[in-house]
């Protein structure tokens, strides 16, 4: 899949003439499809911030049989690159044979799976997550935050340090603490949060997160990571071709005036309500 398939600011005029093997920035283009993949929304903590309202109570799992599937349409699609979370990963007990599937057969290359780290309190657990930490190419993102307990962090460091295992802390050492507290998405827990993203900006329109996307756990497709807006299913593109329903939306959802990510959950809200009262 050339970037010029699903580019959303295109100035070559529909031309298609650009030229990536001579790109001085082909390596730090945004124009590729990016997944955020969901594999269960049960989780070991219940934040009051979390986009997908999970906690210990829900119980929404992945399927192997859809990972497969999901890992059919990253190979076709030429998806190389993807966020692997739940929820809290390891609560769906098929995560492993479920991660491999979309290593193995959806060929990913770069992989960043987040985790609250409560990983560590379990022993068959932990070693499963080395296991897999060494066998692919990932790194584990750690959740380290005021919203979070941050009781098995520092562990969960120690031993991926150990066992020389890529890591990364998501403590936002480098953010200003009224952006940090501020740069919450207004869904799910947080759904009355009043910030950035309630007032005055859109998560979407950063250049970088125009080509992300969610897959959840039944395989279903949203424009937003966070999961709104369902306009596709990875069963039907199971053999390519998602590159032009991808834009298609797009294109049309850029076209509309949003002034921030409040905004856009209210009319996506409201188009659920409508398309639920025509069934």
């Amino acid at each position: 899949m050339s970037p010029c398939d699903i580019c959303l600011d295109e100035q070559c005029g529909g031309k298609k003439n650009c030229n990536c093997s001579t790109c001085k920035v082909k390596d730090s283009c945004p124009k590729k499809l990016r997944p955020t993949i969901r594999i269960t929304t049960k989780c070991t903590q219940q934040c009051g911030h979390c986009c997908f309202s999970c906690s210990p109570k829900r119980t929404d799992m992945m399927s192997i049989d859809t990972s497969k599937m999901i890992g059919q349409f990253l190979k076709s699609n030429d998806i190389q690159s993807a966020n692997l979370m739940g929820g809290e990963f390891y609560c769906n007990p098929d995560w492993f044979e479920i991660f491999t599937n979309f290593m193995e057969i959806g060929g990913l290359h770069h992989v960043r799976i987040v985790t609250n780290s409560d990983w560590v309190s379990s022993k068959e657990t932990t070693e499963k997550v080395i296991e897999f930490g060494r066998k692919f190419r990932v790194y584990y993102a750690l959740t380290i935050d005021q919203w979070h307990t941050n009781k098995y962090v520092k562990e969960a460091q120690e031993i991926l340090d150990l066992h020389k295992i890529s890591y990364q802390l998501g403590n936002h050492e480098n953010d200003e603490k009224d952006v940090m507290d501020n740069s919450i998405v207004p869904i799910g827990n947080a759904v009355f949060t009043f910030g950035l993203y309630s007032m005055f900006a859109t998560y979407c329109h950063n250049q970088d997160s125009k080509y992300q996307f969610m897959i959840d756990e039944k395989g279903v497709i949203f424009k937003c990571p966070f999961g709104i807006w369902d306009f596709a299913d990875v069963y039907d593109y199971v053999n390519g071709g998602f590159e032009k329903p991808f834009k298609d939306f797009n294109v049309k959802f850029y076209k509309c005036m949003i002034f921030n990510c409040k905004q856009c959950i209210n009319a996506w809200n409201l188009a659920e309500r409508e398309e639920n009262e025509e069934e």
